[in-house]
């Protein structure tokens, strides 16, 4: 997947299908994270971090050095980064809901994956790739609305744990840049992928 073809998928298949004032709940795979806010770097002429600084409304020093200017500009930067696919989803009426980088566990497709591949793994004996396409096709199958609903029951149980920790009055401010691509959750054991589903569960106990 590409930007070009994300806009494409995005805009043909799901946001037309979506019911009015719906929430869309964004991962931080790089392609999402095209910005569409130009912000100056380290690199950047002096007047241009002026030019952008003073565009923003932000006060700083006329007579401060470059690297005084950038570390203005560091410390701000958070509140001005835009991004393209954001504009478009809130563009047709939607809002966006942007989840923290690096953290698979409050995604609930990482979980549906993690099913997915252990139930893949418990049964691939021969590596023959048209007997694992075949288990795939199952594996989904199998993946129903409760395994769903399990799944978002976790991911909100886990949300709950995270919120004891949270600072109300402190302003939270969650930066993505286009590295920040979470990785697959992987569970530790069987029991761990039974616990979303029971379609699992009759998977595992068939064979």
């Amino acid at each position: 997947m590409n930007f070009e073809n994300d806009v494409k998928w995005l805009t043909e298949k799901l946001l037309p299908n979506l019911p009015e004032k719906a929430v869309i709940v964004m991962d931080n795979a790089s392609y999402h994270n095209t910005r569409s806010s130009t912000i100056p770097t380290s690199n950047s002429r002096k007047a241009d971090m002026q030019k952008w600084l003073t565009e923003n409304g932000i006060p700083f020093d006329e007579q401060a050095r470059r690297i005084e200017l950038y570390d203005v500009i560091k410390k701000n930067k958070e509140h001005f980064i835009t991004y393209k696919i954001d504009e478009i989803i809130r563009s047709k009426g939607f809002e966006i809901l942007r989840m923290p980088p690096y953290h698979p566990e409050l995604n609930a497709i990482e979980n549906i994956w993690g099913i997915l591949q252990n139930q893949i793994a418990s049964r691939n004996i021969g590596q023959n790739m048209k007997d694992v396409q075949n288990l795939i096709y199952e594996g989904l199958n199998n993946i129903n609305n409760d395994t769903w609903y399990n799944t978002y029951k976790h991911v909100e149980k886990i949300e709950k744990e995270y919120m004891k920790y949270f600072d109300y009055d402190y302003e939270f401010v969650i930066h993505v840049d286009e590295s920040s691509v979470s990785d697959t959750i992987k569970f530790g054991s069987e029991s761990e992928a039974n616990e979303f589903g029971s379609d699992s569960d009759s998977l595992n106990e068939e064979y």
